[in-house]
């Protein structure tokens, strides 16, 4: 599909959460729009309106503050913060909250899903410089090769916020892609990076693995 205005493409912005009591929330959700520091919540509703988006998802129901899911409480948290063309834009775009999701995974599921239903043609996932890159990883894996999402996978699109997970950024983000260079050994490291990440599930047990893989790193001259 070509599209000489992109404003013509129906468009819902989906503004990931964050756990209510994640370290520096109020700067990752809304930052300090009045000297150019956007956070997702305000990023998403700067994108909302230069693309005259239809359709605002608000992430996600796992966490609950004073009552709230995690979706609602940014909400009422961003209506009490919004002014000017931003608190115009907030009551122009349609909303729908997802209180069931618990991960990026399931958020994007369900987004995906929503949008369907609503007829949107283009998806803009916003997020913070250290989270955005699984957002679109986990967006992508969800579209691949599934014919009822070709045409939000072809017009997906990210915004990212200018406030990182607290003490870190960008470099701080570990990207394993499969091997493909043909003057490369092909290690299986991304393989690898996967298992550890499905090991940090596990609790007690992760704690001694990381104590294991410090003292195996540090043995090749690693850390």
């Amino acid at each position: 599909m070509t599209v000489d205005n992109p404003q013509q493409l129906k468009t819902a912005v989906i503004v990931h959460g964050y756990h209510l009591y994640a370290d520096n929330w109020k700067e990752l959700v809304w930052g300090h729009p009045e000297i150019g520091i956007l956070g997702c919540a305000s990023k998403a509703l700067t994108i909302a309106r230069e693309l005259n988006a239809k359709l605002m998802i608000w992430g996600t129901g796992a966490s609950e503050r004073d009552g709230l899911k995690e979706a609602d409480y940014t909400f009422n948290f961003v209506q009490q913060h919004a002014t000017g063309s931003m608190y115009k834009t907030l009551w122009e775009v349609d909303h729908r909250f997802n209180r069931v999701s618990q991960n990026t995974k399931e958020e994007v599921a369900v987004a995906s899903t929503l949008a369907l239903q609503e007829g949107i043609e283009r998806i803009v996932l916003v997020s913070n410089p250290t989270h955005i890159a699984r957002c679109l990883q986990t967006a992508l894996t969800h579209f691949w090769g599934r014919p009822e999402y070709d045409l939000l996978r072809r017009n997906l699109t990210i915004a990212v916020s200018d406030v990182c997970w607290a003490n870190s950024g960008p470099e701080d983000v570990a990207i394993f892609e499969p091997p493909h260079r043909g003057d490369l050994p092909k290690l299986q490291t991304h393989v690898l990076a996967k298992n550890v990440i499905d090991l940090s599930k596990k609790g007690e047990k992760f704690k001694f693995f990381l104590a294991e893989w410090k003292g195996l790193i540090a043995k090749f001259g690693g850390g």
